[in-house]
């Protein structure tokens, strides 16, 4: 007699389950596939990546463009995080939720021409467009919004610029426009971020004290699942170690390192009076930031 605890039944059922999961949509998912297709060792970290932002969930699921007023969001933080400092943590997270090529876009007021980067898809795929001397983030961002052709999920505070960016949807298409606040955006950031660096932290410390016991690959991925994802298995590599892991993580901590903005930030948080960039400050860094930028793109 057929029962509903049936070995057949429990298989049927699971069967059916995963030709359900494979015809959902994997977006949110997060199973780890690097660019040469799956590893063979899948592993789903979605439990581990809960956006508190709302906005966010509903761009990654509408696969909408999303755009970051950088002045804007680096003011929320007081201006301690650098260019350079936000830049790390975007790469993260389009990586993380396997973002499409040019689906995040950066712009940062100043810089000494109008143009914009390119990032390859080890960065993330990020846009970094550069509003040069003559223009505003505001103003590039008002005329941009709507040439994407998709919904657009724009990250700032800024209630004159809302207002110009939806007119200038309104008037161009039916795609819907969603404000994300920059505080919420950065709380997310660091989140993963922190996770990430917690990994980091306890590889380092492994290879210090040189008496890491023996781990499988399946048992390493799984201990620290989020590290591994974002700095190996981008890359396709199924033998690299937690070492190699780590190399990775150091390697990309250095990308756009300038020896002159590290020593006027240094300066800055010796002078205590001087919490606040001004824009003479603003226009130093986000040169030198472009400049570094444009460095590490003609060397590729």
């Amino acid at each position: 007699m057929f029962t509903f605890f049936s070995p057949h039944f429990v298989f049927i059922l699971f069967l059916g389950q995963r030709l359900l999961n494979i015809g959902s949509n994997t977006r949110l998912s997060l199973t780890t596939v690097n660019s040469h297709g799956s590893n063979g060792a899948s592993t789903d970290i979605h439990s581990d990546l809960k956006l508190s932002n709302k906005f966010l969930k509903w761009a990654i699921q509408k696969e909408a463009v999303i755009l970051i007023d950088v002045e804007n969001v680096r003011g929320k933080t007081q201006f301690k995080m650098s260019h350079r400092e936000l830049l790390k943590r975007v790469v993260l997270y389009t990586q993380l939720y396997n973002l499409e090529q040019n689906q995040v876009s950066m712009i940062i007021d100043h810089g000494s021409d109008q143009c914009e980067y390119y990032l390859p898809e080890n960065l993330g795929n990020v846009t970094l467009n550069f509003a040069g001397p003559l223009m505003k983030a505001d103003d590039v961002l008002a005329r941009d919004v709507s040439k994407y052709d998709r919904n657009v999920a724009l990250i700032t505070s800024d209630v004159g610029l809302k207002a110009r960016c939806q007119s200038t949807m309104n008037r161009a298409n039916s795609h819907k426009i969603e404000f994300l606040e920059p505080r919420q955006f950065v709380k997310d950031l660091n989140l993963l971020y922190d996770r990430v660096e917690k990994e980091k932290s306890k590889l380092e410390k492994e290879a210090k004290s040189g008496k890491k016991k023996y781990m499988s690959k399946r048992d390493e991925m799984k201990e620290s699942k989020l590290l591994w994802k974002h700095l190996a298995l981008k890359y396709g590599d199924k033998e690299l170690d937690g070492i190699s892991v780590l190399k990775r993580a150091v390697d990309f901590d250095k990308l756009f390192l300038c020896k002159e903005v590290t020593e006027w930030e240094r300066e800055r948080e010796q002078n205590k009076k001087r919490s606040w960039e001004k824009t003479n400050d603003r226009i130093f860094v986000a040169e030198q930031f472009r400049r570094q930028v444009e460095q590490f793109i003609n060397k590729q």
